[in-house]
């Protein structure tokens, strides 16, 4: 995660280029980094004598925030396509690929799956992923699962969460049996863990004018 606090670093100072001291930085992150975040938060802050105010989310709901208006000095994205929309729309002055990651298959410790063919021969009735028009997590579970055509059969079982850390919840409080998440989130749960499957980039950038320092 040094990488993610050296970009952070660097984009506070370009966003205080003019020579204000910064003494904050709103970052928007997607939810699946709020425990790698938040290890370094602390000593972010104490070193650089700065208050982060983060906020997280799926990457399409913070998405739609910054279009209206909301402050943020550096978004860390899970969706290439989100950051590209922002783009395009001029809010965005600076794009980088930081992260990788990769989804994995979760279950309750009471489930027996050793494969993703399991999902169509394992009894189970619920699989949680993330609305896949606002979660980038589960945008890819919805590609992963039409590759091996698994997609339509499991359809009707879906639970939806509104970012990868409620999917992951549903599957740790027993509401959902099954639940594909980010392989970092799945590291963080008493939930079985499975196998991994489709590498994702998540990308950081500094937002245009659009501080709440003026700078």
């Amino acid at each position: 995660m040094k990488k993610v606090w050296i970009m952070i670093a660097a984009s506070m100072l370009m966003a205080c280029a003019n020579g204000e001291e910064a003494e904050q930085v709103h970052v928007m992150a997607a939810a699946s980094l709020s425990d790698a975040l938040g290890d370094i938060e602390e000593m972010y802050e104490e070193e650089e004598h700065v208050e982060l105010i983060m906020n997280y989310g799926s990457s399409g709901q913070l998405r739609q925030q910054i279009v209206q208006g909301a402050p943020v000095d550096v978004f860390i994205s899970a969706a290439e396509s989100d950051m590209e929309m922002l783009v395009d729309l001029g809010e965005v002055s600076q794009t980088t690929a930081l992260l990788r990651n990769r989804l994995q298959l979760i279950s309750t410790l009471e489930m027996e799956i050793a494969d993703w063919s399991d999902l169509t021969t394992v009894d189970f009735q619920r699989i949680a992923v993330g609305h896949p028009e606002s979660v980038p997590a589960g945008k890819y579970a919805a590609q992963v699962l039409e590759t091996m055509n698994l997609h339509t059969e499991l359809e009707d079982q879906f639970v939806y969460g509104q970012d990868v850390r409620q999917v992951l919840t549903y599957v740790e409080t027993g509401n959902a049996d099954v639940g594909i998440v980010y392989q970092t989130d799945a590291l963080s749960t008493e939930a079985s863990n499975r196998l991994h499957s489709h590498r994702k980039i998540a990308r950081t950038d500094r937002l245009s004018d659009r501080s709440n320092r003026g700078c």
